[in-house]
């Protein structure tokens, strides 16, 4: 069962994103932070089912240019919270 996922994200600094232009770096109202933590949270959140994700912004170093790490929670266990008392 998923339990969380974590992602860090950055726009990337070329203006493309799969060599479409985009306008978050040069847009005046709203700043790209904004922007690409709406995007990728609303992709997170198709793709798992589940709003509740936690995106973070400013990747820079963190992975390739328009990218970022990701990581989940995974309970694995026979039991909800998957805690195994020791024997």
């Amino acid at each position: 069962r998923l339990v969380n996922v974590f992602l860090k994200c950055e726009v990337s600094q070329d203006g493309n994103v799969h060599g479409r232009r985009n306008a978050m770096l040069d847009d005046s109202d709203v700043h790209w932070h904004r922007q690409i933590k709406s995007a990728v949270g609303g992709v997170a959140a198709a793709v798992t089912g589940d709003p509740a994700v936690f995106v973070s912004v400013s990747a820079a170093h963190q992975g390739p240019d328009g990218g970022g790490p990701v990581a989940a929670i995974v309970d694995l266990g026979p039991d909800p919270t998957g805690y195994v008392p020791p024997t």
